[in-house]
């Protein structure tokens, strides 16, 4: 059970922190003005976009947010396997 719950977690993590993570890249590096006219910035929930680099930072940001818990139960996981074999 603790391997489906953990596995289910990484998949879970993984996908939303490479969906933050390439939607900043993709803004921070390659979006052209005339595509950042445009694109859905969260202004009409009161955002402010600032620049490129801070999208991109606060996108990269987030994406280390998601993954902090599945490094915790990793790490957690890893704790207990090392007590009970001692």
């Amino acid at each position: 059970m603790k391997a489906v719950f953990t596995a289910c977690l990484a998949l879970v993590t993984v996908c939303i922190s490479l969906f933050f993570a390439a939607d900043a890249l993709y803004v921070g590096l390659f979006a052209s003005p005339a595509e950042l006219a445009r694109y859905p910035w969260g202004t009409e929930s009161g955002w402010s976009y600032l620049s490129r680099r801070h999208y991109m930072a606060s996108g990269l940001g987030t994406a280390l947010l998601v993954c902090l818990p599945l490094l915790l139960v990793l790490a957690l996981q890893r704790m207990r396997w090392r007590w009970s074999r001692h």
